[in-house]
């Protein structure tokens, strides 16, 4: 059965930059490149509340919507927590990307260059046909084909929040000062006004303190073996298996 209906939304890619690069490079640990992918887009997804919700995730990205719908009360709420995920996403994954550095005694090519790795998130509003064939959903429109464009960009980083000018007076950001006016020109879908905040590049910190972690944050490839040792020293119990559930 298919379900069609027009909906105003937001529009969110949250990419991880150099994934291409990254997965080429190490082709001999495509395993561990790709389980270190896959934690890192979890630790996104874990982020994700309502009313974003995920269409697709893309191999290097996640690609999330939130349709302009209910009374004004509901948006004005719906409009911060967006805005604050978006700026959020930044955060948790350079946390996320700290701890598996740390956490990794492995030393082949992915395990060794993953600190490389950065996240740009972009954001845009506009209009989408939503698709629903069975179980499946297509999002497709003009201008979610702008969102995606805009992962191609002139932006002299790979670490920023792009949002563009519909999509800013859409979100409450809660770092707003941190955006300056932005253009971009494509042949295709003509100029797009928007707003970049840089989220790590030109930012002078103290030493970061060397992050905690605990078994969760170890790589799965490392993760089984530890457990195991743990289970042989007897500081760790073995998991309950409930047949009845």
């Amino acid at each position: 059965m298919t379900a069609l209906r027009e909906v105003e939304a937001v529009f969110i890619l949250a990419d991880i930059s150099g994934y291409t690069r990254f997965m080429i490079a190490n082709q001999r640990a495509l395993h561990h490149a790709q389980v270190i992918i896959s934690e890192l887009i979890r630790t996104l997804l874990d982020e994700v509340k309502m009313p974003l919700k995920i269409a697709e995730i893309e191999g290097d990205a996640v690609f999330l919507y939130a349709v302009k719908e209910g009374n004004p009360q509901a948006w004005e709420k719906a409009r911060r927590t967006i805005g604050w995920t978006l700026e959020n996403f930044s955060e948790v994954f350079y946390k996320k990307l700290d701890k598996l550095v740390m956490a990794s005694p492995c030393g082949c090519g992915a395990c060794h260059n993953m600190e490389h790795l950065k996240i740009k998130v972009v954001a845009h509003s506009g209009k989408a046909i939503i698709n629903t064939i069975d179980r499946f959903l297509k999002i497709s429109g003009v201008d979610t084909i702008i969102a995606h464009r805009l992962l191609k960009n002139t932006v002299p980083s790979d670490d920023y929040i792009l949002v563009t000018k519909s999509a800013f007076e859409d979100l409450q950001f809660s770092n707003a000062h941190c955006f300056t006016p932005h253009q971009e020109k494509y042949e295709d879908v003509g100029t797009i006004e928007a707003f970049v905040c840089l989220t790590r590049e030109g930012v002078v910190s103290a030493p970061k303190a060397k992050p905690s972690f605990a078994i969760s944050d170890i790589p799965m490839y490392v993760r089984a073996s530890v457990e195991l040792l743990l289970l042989k020293l007897g500081l760790m119990k073995p998991a309950k298996l409930d047949f009845n559930a």
